[in-house]
């Protein structure tokens, strides 16, 4: 989806899925999250972001972008997909 390869992809980002955090760890926190749909910017608090809009709350810039799953229709639209690549491409700083 962003047009990198697996080792620029990887050291520009740190995955963890939410259920393996602490919340109030979590929290209190540093850097950039990009958050896969909105249950996952629920568990953090900060649901009324839009999608593909970066947002400073606290310390961290999060951003929000639909969930890419089979489920998620929003990706039906190569716009869309366009939309997320270039909003999680500009918070990489890539």
């Amino acid at each position: 989806m962003l047009g990198v390869d697996d080792d620029t992809y990887l050291s520009a980002f740190r995955r963890a899925n939410v259920s393996d955090l602490d919340r109030d760890a979590f929290r209190r926190g540093r850097g950039d999250v990009v958050m896969l749909g909105r249950a996952v910017a629920r568990w953090v608090g900060v649901a009324r972001l839009r999608y593909f809009e970066a947002e400073t709350v606290g310390s961290r810039v999060f951003l929000l972008i639909p969930h890419p799953s089979g489920r998620c229709r929003v990706y039906n639209d190569q716009a869309a997909r366009r939309r997320a690549r270039d909003a999680v491409r500009r918070l990489a700083g890539l």
